[in-house]
């Protein structure tokens, strides 16, 4: 799956954009991937993932370096007694 790196130049910040995994706490054991995705569209680049959302006018990408790699999703680690339970899902209940 697709991931991307953006880097403004002139801040030197930087934000990943990957895709995440995330078990659906209705069906435990049933999992779902939220892919990292770029679209250009009217002028606009646009990055985003279940975490970061960013838009950027096609006149600006020579501030920022993107970088595009492969990556596999991986699964959260389980957490163990969760008190009190916070529906999150990952410990199949």
């Amino acid at each position: 799956m697709n991931a991307y790196e953006v880097t403004d130049l002139s801040s030197g910040t930087s934000v990943q954009f990957r895709p995440v995994m995330y078990e659906d706490c209705m069906n435990p054991g049933n999992w779902k991937t939220i892919e990292a995705e770029k679209t250009e569209e009217n002028g606009i680049v646009r990055f985003r993932s279940a975490e970061h959302d960013l838009l950027i006018p096609e006149r600006e990408l020579g501030r920022y370096s993107i970088r595009e790699f492969q990556i596999e999703p991986v699964k959260p680690s389980r957490r163990k007694g969760c008190i009190p339970c916070t529906n999150c899902g990952q410990c199949g209940w």
